[in-house]
This record gives structure tokens, C-alpha cells and sequence, in this order.
């Protein structure tokens, strides 16, 4: 779900809602996520990095200077691992401070600056961690003004 989101792809799902396990109609209902998909800009994701195990780092432009990211791990023969990123690598350059926050929950991770490596750990079978980033003078919450 994740990594469709940053496709900015159609919200098309041949499934009845009513019949889906609780956890995966959660899932398919996130109101980030879904935000993120049809995000006004319009822009389609794109791979941004490619790092060492089998992890790659897609970015999608978002309204307001923000910016969606989804780090997916497709090894399914592996134990979690433990991924750092520099927020500079992930073409965070524009403000000199981030607020990052966690796309599924909308929660804060935190506040980091242009330099400083975020880490973070990952599932294997292409399971995802996705966050988005703001500019920390930016106080608009972007995921979590509904």
C-alpha cells in the first residue's frame, strides 16, 4: 500500500470492503496514504536510491514542500535489518531542519537536520517503512489536518 501510494496510480481495488479482514480494510482506508496518492501535484514516485541488502528508497514530491518516502526490503530469505539514510542522500536540501513523521499513523519521529543520517529498520518480503518529510518552519501537519 505504501509504495502504491507514491505511484500516485488510480485508487482501483476489485474487492468488497465489507467482506476484508479489519486490519486490511485499515489498511486500504489510510487516510495518509491515500492523501499521499492523490496528492494535487500529481507527480508520480520515483527510485531515488538503491542501497547495499536489497533496499530501495522511492520519493514522491508532495504540495507544500513536503516529500513521501518509502524504503522497501525484497529480500525474503532475511531477518529485519537495520537501514541509515542521510536526509541529504534523499535530496533534502531546500530547509536547514525536517520534521519527519510516519506516513501510516501520521506520528512524529522527529526533528532532523539537512546532514543528519536517519535510521530505522525494515521487514524483509517487501514489506515497507513509510515517512514523509516538511521543513521544520512549516507547521501545517500535511498528513495530519484531516
Amino acid at each position: 500500500m505504501a509504495l502504491w501510494s507514491i505511484m500516485a496510480a488510480p485508487l482501483i481495488l476489485s474487492v468488497d470492503l465489507r467482506t476484508i479482514p479489519d486490519w486490511a480494510r485499515e489498511i486500504i482506508l489510510n487516510k495518509n496514504l491515500i492523501a499521499i496518492n492523490q496528492d494535487p501535484l500529481g507527480i508520480m514516485g520515483r527510485r531515488i536510491l538503491k542501497l547495499d541488502g536489497d533496499v530501495q528508497v522511492w520519493s514522491k514530491p508532495l504540495k507544500g514542500d513536503h516529500v513521501a518516502f518509502v524504503a522497501l526490503f525484497s529480500d525474503p530469505d532475511t531477518t529485519p535489518i537495520r537501514v541509515s539514510v542521510n536526509l541529504t542522500d534523499l535530496g533534502l536540501t531546500l530547509y536547514a531542519d525536517y520534521d519527519l513523521f510516519e506516513s501510516f499513523s501520521g506520528n512524529y519521529i522527529g526533528k532532523f537536520h539537512h546532514t543528519d543520517i536517519y535510521s530505522f529498520s525494515i521487514n524483509p518480503s517487501g514489506d515497507v517503512h513509510a515517512f514523509y518529510a516538511q521543513s521544520a518552519t512549516t507547521k501545517t501537519g500535511f498528513c495530519r489536518n484531516f
